[in-house]
Order: C-alpha cells, then sequence, then structure tokens
C-alpha cells in the first residue's frame, strides 16, 4: 500500500513493501531445481520396480507411487517457473 508524503510529493512504499526481493528469488530457485531433481526419483523409483519386484501385484503399486512423485515433481517444477502473483497486474 502507498504512503501519501507529507510534503506532497510521490507517494512511498509502505515499510512491508519496502523488504528486498532476494529471498523470494531464492525460494523461485530452489523451487525449480527441487522440482526438477525429484522428477528423475520418480524415474528410477519406476525402474526399481520392473527390476525388484517379480510378481505384478507390488510392481503396479510401486509404479502407480513413483508416477505420482513424478506428478508432484513437474507441479513443483512448474510452480517455481510460475511469475508470483501480484507482480504483473495491469
Amino acid at each position: 500500500m502507498l504512503q501519501p508524503e507529507k510534503d506532497g510529493a510521490e507517494p512511498s512504499p509502505s515499510a512491508a513493501t519496502d523488504l528486498p526481493r532476494v529471498p523470494a528469488l531464492k525460494e523461485e530457485w530452489v523451487m525449480k531445481y527441487a522440482g526438477l531433481l525429484v522428477m528423475p526419483a520418480g524415474f528410477f523409483l519406476a525402474i526399481a520396480a520392473i527390476v525388484l519386484f517379480p510378481d505384478p501385484t507390488p510392481r503396479i503399486g510401486f509404479l502407480l507411487c513413483s508416477l505420482a512423485v513424478e506428478a508432484m515433481g513437474l507441479g513443483v517444477a512448474v510452480r517455481g517457473h510460475m511469475e508470483p502473483r501480484g507482480e504483473r497486474r495491469s
């Protein structure tokens, strides 16, 4: 929120918005790479399920869990690449 200046000059941002953006940039960077690291983990879980489980019942369960891990990694990677809300409203 903008606070009016006492001398009639341009309004300045309030103290809450004067914080530096560096931590937010770091969080975006962490989310991007965390998602990109989780996706291969799901892939390797699927490969391990195929190799380690000869019976199809636990293999299918393990494969479904690995697909869920890959989907979560994709979701985190997409969220990390999205622009923060409120930054570019016209």
